[in-house]
């Protein structure tokens, strides 16, 4: 087996070097007749004689053969070795429901939600990472993977009531957190990034959730999205253009806000941490320095089978053919000259 077959393509200079040294044996016993007898040849010119030409010729040929075989890289033999790769099984729950469409600051809590993230992957390469929206349900959208272009191309696709956007339970979102733990097989370890505005429905049972995650080791980082003063829910036609914001049963408008208790109260259910969003680059720093605290583990473990290249063989056999082929003439006028 060869790693480079094209180079066996150097092969056709060969006959064509091989057709060259012959003609260029003939033009030159041509020419020595000239000028000198045919019986003097021997003492007075090297390579002269036909067999020791013919001889250096086909070592040098050879030689240059068996340098053809060497940049073809054959190989032979194989080698084993085992890899693992550690990092963190990394969720990103990302709150879609209708309240994520408030405005607090120029973009919608989505748009501040993707953004982190964004910020974030370009230094989680060595983890598993999926993402799992929720609002009244929940599903994995990305299973794990460790494509950092993937998880970019679909946190962009993600969009408000993708799920439908009435309610906002997360427990559905980490039950499905749960169920993947268990059955990927890669550890029983794994972390959890929350973005969410907090207005939960239900609230938070934070016995509920200790009981669920029983027997796991799960680090959570919560995100709050949004203000504590709150914004209203913003209604858009077609042409992207505001045209209501979302009522209660009385007509009134309703001010979406941000809250910090049941955030809280969510991060303390895992002894996590709470990092509130705001428009800032920071936010992702934030989250990154509690992330680094948290273990990584052994997730994969693969073993690499790898061809032994033999080039080298060839090369130390190439290299004395060719020093036998440079020795030959001269040591062939020598004995000559010594008769």
């Amino acid at each position: 087996m060869v790693a480079i077959p094209m180079a066996a393509w150097a092969f056709i200079i060969i006959p064509v070097f091989a057709l060259l040294q012959w003609y260029r044996f003939k033009d030159r016993t041509a020419l020595w007749s000239i000028f000198q007898s045919k019986a003097r040849w021997a003492f007075s010119i090297r390579l002269s004689h036909y067999d020791t030409y013919i001889w250096q010729k086909l070592l040098m040929l050879l030689g240059v053969a068996f340098i053809i075989i060497a940049l073809m890289r054959p190989q032979f033999g194989e080698h084993y070795q085992t890899v693992q790769r550690e990092g963190r099984q990394l969720f990103f729950i990302m709150d879609t429901s209708l309240s994520m469409l408030a405005e607090d600051g120029a973009t919608t809590r989505l748009d501040l939600a993707r953004y982190h993230v964004q910020q974030l992957l370009p230094k989680l390469s060595d983890d598993f990472i999926g993402i799992i929206p929720y609002a009244d349900t929940a599903y994995t959208y990305l299973p794990l993977t460790t494509d950092i272009g993937a998880v970019d191309l679909f946190l962009e696709d993600m969009f408000v009531g993708m799920i439908g956007s009435s309610g906002s339970n997360i427990m559905n979102a980490l039950t499905v957190v749960k169920d993947t733990i268990k059955s990927n097989g890669l550890a029983n370890n794994a972390t959890l990034v929350i973005f969410s505005d907090g207005e939960f429905q239900p609230n938070i049972d934070q016995s509920a959730i200790i009981t669920a995650f029983k027997g796991l080791n799960v680090s959570v980082i919560v995100v709050g999205v949004g203000s504590v003063q709150g914004e209203p829910i913003p209604i858009r036609n077609e042409a992207n253009k505001v045209v209501s914001y979302k009522k209660d049963a009385n007509q009134n408008i309703v001010i979406s806000k941000r809250l910090d208790h049941q955030l809280e109260r969510l991060a303390e259910a895992f002894n996590g941490w709470t990092v509130y969003g705001e428009v800032s680059p920071l936010v992702a720093e934030k989250i990154y320095l509690h992330l680094s605290k948290i273990e990584t583990n052994e997730l994969e473990q693969k073993q690499l089978i790898t061809k032994i290249d033999r080039y080298h063989w060839f090369l130390f056999v190439a290299l004395l053919l060719l020093m036998v082929a440079y020795a030959l003439p001269r040591a062939q006028h020598v004995w000559n000259r010594q008769k």
